[in-house]
């Protein structure tokens, strides 16, 4: 390919993107995506930190989404976040759940996880051959939702779904703690190894590989929210109004929150 070429196809490329981005500020500017729902989950202020716009797809699905990526600078610790916007939701219920009827459970965003953003991520998902039985796992079991290795740090998930208005926060994974602590939580996170353990849905192994991991800071806490309901709905992630709704406590850092379309 001769330079000639290569800077068309590059300017072409540009064009595209461009393209891309002004419908996406159109669908802001229709009401599409609300301005104040993209506002409470990410620094859109100019003095803040700038974001992304990207029109992106999973491998192997044909659903596309609206991608906005920056931060959520209204905790303690900034949380690097990822909003989607899901382009059809009937597509995503069809890709990541079976039962339709049973999307209480959280399995969708657990599935979506991983078989699509693990993969997107550069995440090495693990599984029974290293240890860790998720399908040996009800949904009423005490356990991790998610597993996997970036490099030599270990990225553990939970899971959410959500067809009603309220705002992720601490509280939120407070009401399904267990052990007196909040999911993810180090302490959470030990006394779930010791139950897994008791249950055989971890290795000896890979649980042990996992408690020195949290003693020598080698694993990333993150959340991967599923938000079914209506955009206008209001935010997603809550404002902290003090130390006891801060979702960064625990560690958190990193949320991807996929709103589906009604």
């Amino acid at each position: 390919m001769s330079n000639g070429e290569a800077a068309s196809l590059l300017k072409e490329f540009n064009e595209m993107r461009e393209k891309a981005a002004e419908n996406v500020l159109r669908d802001i500017d229709e009401g599409t995506i609300p301005y104040g729902t993209l506002d409470e989950n990410l620094d859109l202020t100019p003095q803040g930190t700038q974001y992304d716009i990207n029109v992106d797809t999973f491998a192997g699905s044909e659903i596309q989404y609206k991608r906005f990526s920056g931060e959520y600078t209204k905790t303690a610790k900034d949380i690097d976040t990822n909003v989607w916007y899901s382009d059809s939701r009937q597509q995503f219920v069809d890709e990541y759940i079976d039962d339709p009827d049973d999307l209480g459970s959280g399995e969708i965003a657990e599935n979506f996880q991983y078989k699509s953003l693990y993969e997107k991520k550069g995440y090495d998902p693990l599984d029974s051959s290293d240890g860790f039985y998720k399908e040996e796992m009800s949904p009423t079991q005490a356990g991790i939702d998610g597993l996997a290795k970036d490099g030599d740090t270990f990225v553990i998930t939970e899971a959410k779904y959500s067809a009603n208005k309220k705002a992720l926060g601490y509280d939120q994974l407070k009401s399904d703690a267990k052990y007196g602590k909040i999911q993810l939580d180090d302490d959470w996170l030990r006394g779930t190894l010791d139950t897994m353990r008791e249950q055989d849905t971890i290795g000896e192994e890979l649980a042990q590989d996992l408690e020195d991991a949290i003693e020598s800071g080698k694993v990333r806490k993150e959340v991967v929210f599923v938000r079914d309901t209506p955009d206008s709905a209001g935010r997603t992630l809550r404002n902290p109004d003090n130390i006891q709704t801060d979702i960064s406590r625990p560690g958190i850092s990193n949320i991807d929150i996929i709103h589906l379309p009604q």
